[in-house]
């Protein structure tokens, strides 16, 4: 694997990038603040026990996949000829190109699908995973750009009304590759590394899911996505 050298002269385009990122986190804490407010309970004491021990596990899942790269390469497994994810990794979904959990509960073969995989054997849970950019390049009439919704991006099954979830996000840049291994995607920076493992730059692919963010152009952040694992007993 060669390794692009960066020199002195992008200083003023890491200004760029770090503005641009404060800007989506700032996004991200406006669209998610609301939904984090403390919950009213309704169930049995003995059901939040289980919920809380169960979401802290998530929580660590996405915490771990997200340091370790193995959320981002599942995020950037995409075949591009099929125009769906990668399916060396779990079976897809032959229209719209998600994967699907399938019977046996084995989620995509990477090391984020194997700690979802645990958590379902261990507590006989179902999960799944629904992906959100926190821009689009798609303003609205009015010409104000408002979030998308949610994308399927992992799916086990449809979700009952009692349902608990986690959330993480994840930076894209546009030198992120697809289809390279976990280690390469193990820190939220720009992507350095340069391999003949990997395909094209996500910039460059005009059928990927995850638009590019409009205020992004012109700056290396692709977009910020919110991973969510919604979770219910099975």
């Amino acid at each position: 694997m060669a390794i692009e050298v960066l020199n002195d002269t992008r200083g003023q385009a890491y200004a760029l990038e770090g503005l641009f990122v404060v800007t989506l986190l700032t996004t991200i804490i406006l669209v998610v603040a609301p939904g984090i407010s403390t919950p009213i309970y309704t169930e049995a004491p003995e059901e939040r026990e289980f919920e809380n021990e169960v979401g802290d596990e998530i929580k660590v899942a996405l915490e771990r996949s997200h340091e370790d790269g193995s959320l981002k390469q599942n995020l950037l497994a995409w075949e591009d000829g099929q125009e769906e994810f990668d399916r060396d990794l779990g079976p897809v979904d032959t229209e719209e190109g998600y994967y699907v959990v399938p019977a046996d509960g084995t989620y995509p073969s990477t090391a984020f699908g194997d700690r979802l995989s645990e958590i379902k054997d261990r507590h006989d849970v179902d999960m799944n995973v629904y992906i959100r950019p926190v821009s689009t390049n798609e303003p609205t009439e009015t010409g104000t750009v408002e979030r998308p919704p949610k994308e399927k991006f992992i799916l086990r099954a449809t979700p009952p009304a009692d349902t608990f979830s986690a959330t993480t996000t994840v930076l894209l840049y546009e030198t992120d590759q697809f289809n390279l291994p976990a280690s390469v995607y193990s820190q939220d920076v720009r992507s350095v590394p340069r391999s003949t493992q990997g395909g094209e730059e996500i910039v460059d692919n005009e059928n990927y899911p995850i638009e590019q963010a409009d205020s992004s152009e012109d700056q290396l952040v692709y977009n910020a996505i919110e991973v969510k694992i919604v979770a219910w007993e099975a």
